[in-house]
């Protein structure tokens, strides 16, 4: 059973996203008629009152989307919703940035530089997302090796050597890494 307050908030939220999608398609109009004055061309007051409007929306924005995300959770659990709704719609920003930035004016080649551009921001992003996560998990869960067990010791070791300490897998890890 949803509560008042739920239901309140959900509203509240649906209301911010029909906004956003208001002010996402004012940006695209924008990028198209080129309505609005380019940063370089605008005095420093105003530049910053942008900037402030922006930071703004985008707080508001993940905030927003932190509360559909556990709204989603209590609802379909999860699995469903982590596995598969937020990393979609994580990545659903990111592919717009990506055909908005082949949209522009210009020659053939700097429409395919501007989306090479695109597409390796995304690329570096990802890497650096599954990057950061593995190399803590292997920093921060290092063990000392047990030559008789062949595995990692049960104690934490405290400070780095290159040879001595492992990170031990469970059984589950080769054949889910397979499926990725």
């Amino acid at each position: 059973m949803v509560s008042a307050a739920h239901t309140a908030q959900a509203r509240s939220a649906y209301c911010f996203c029909v906004l956003l999608t208001v002010l996402s398609a004012v940006c695209v109009v924008q990028a198209l008629l080129n309505i609005f004055p380019e940063p370089d061309e605008m005095k420093l007051a105003p530049l910053f009152l942008m900037m402030a409007l922006y930071g703004y929306i985008l707080c508001k924005a993940s905030a927003v989307i932190g509360d559909g995300s556990e709204m989603l959770m209590l609802i379909f659990g999860p699995g469903i919703v982590g596995g598969l709704v937020v990393p979609l719609l994580g990545a659903i920003p990111d592919c717009a940035i990506i055909l908005i930035s082949g949209m522009g004016e210009g020659s053939r080649a700097e429409i395919q530089n501007q989306l090479a551009v695109g597409v390796g921001t995304l690329v570096g992003s990802t890497i650096m997302l599954l990057t950061i996560p593995w190399g803590l998990g292997v920093l921060l869960g290092r063990r000392k090796y047990s030559k008789s067990r062949n595995a990692a010791a049960s104690r934490q070791v405290s400070g780095f050597q290159l040879f001595g300490q492992c990170v031990t897998m469970t059984e589950e890890i080769p054949p889910t890494s397979r499926i990725m």
